[in-house]
């Protein structure tokens, strides 16, 4: 295989992955949560846990670190390459470089949790691994389509400094809060990050327990 080939075949998916690592993070921490319940519940191992002593809120927290620990596995190491890329090309006059740096890897932890969630959502309400892929290939998607959609309207491109708070909050997903420079509308981009990295989970996790009870009396059928 000639170099140039190889290289490219190198380049290439190394370019996708850095340029678009937050949608990459997010698409992996929603598939880490549909399938965290839901393979539980098609082998009738989900029932079990109902006998144990262990409460709801055990149970869910404990699937939940145990997935974030190994979606995280597969995301860091990439944001660490992009981390020294950006920390390579700043000089050490560059202002707030810790805080830019900071507030990324916040946010890598912020979208792992939020989207682990929904798709723990997603799982435990579905009975069959099937059905959790295709709900939450679904939702992956209408996103998408959307955000295809928005890039087509003149002005409305991803962009961490536009100035309009809804923009802030329907790129999130898929939009880094800037690793090389702070956001002009540094205001909006924390409300995107407390309601999609705060309030989305807290909500998730109220629904988790809600539907616990009912996930384990309910065997595939």
């Amino acid at each position: 295989m000639p170099w140039a080939v190889r290289q490219a075949l190198v380049d290439f998916p190394a370019m996708v992955v850095t340029e678009h690592l937050s949608a990459i993070t997010s698409l992996v921490g929603l598939l880490a949560g549909a399938l965290s319940i839901v393979r539980d519940r098609q082998k009738e191992t989900w029932q079990p846990l109902a006998t144990t002593r262990l409460t709801a809120n055990e149970i869910i927290w404990a699937r939940a670190a145990c997935i974030w620990i190994k979606a995280g596995a597969l995301i860091v190491p990439a944001y660490i390459i992009v981390f020294y890329q950006a920390e390579a090309s700043l000089t050490p006059n560059t202002p707030a470089v810790g805080v830019m740096l900071g507030w990324t890897a916040g946010e890598i932890a912020l979208r792992l949790t939020a989207f682990i969630a929904c798709g723990m959502v997603i799982s435990i309400a579905c009975r069959r691994v099937h059905s959790a892929l295709l709900i939450a290939g679904g939702f992956v998607l209408a996103y998408g389509t959307a955000v295809f959609g928005a890039a087509q309207i003149p002005n409305c491109n991803q962009d961490y400094n536009d100035p309009h708070w809804f923009a802030h909050m329907f790129y999130w997903p898929a939009t880094d809060g800037g690793v090389y420079s702070i956001p002009e509308h540094y205001r909006w981009r924390l409300l995107a990050d407390v309601i999609w990295g705060v309030a989305v989970p807290i909500s998730c996790w109220l629904i988790l327990r809600r539907a616990f009870p009912a996930s384990v009396r309910d065997s595939p059928s």
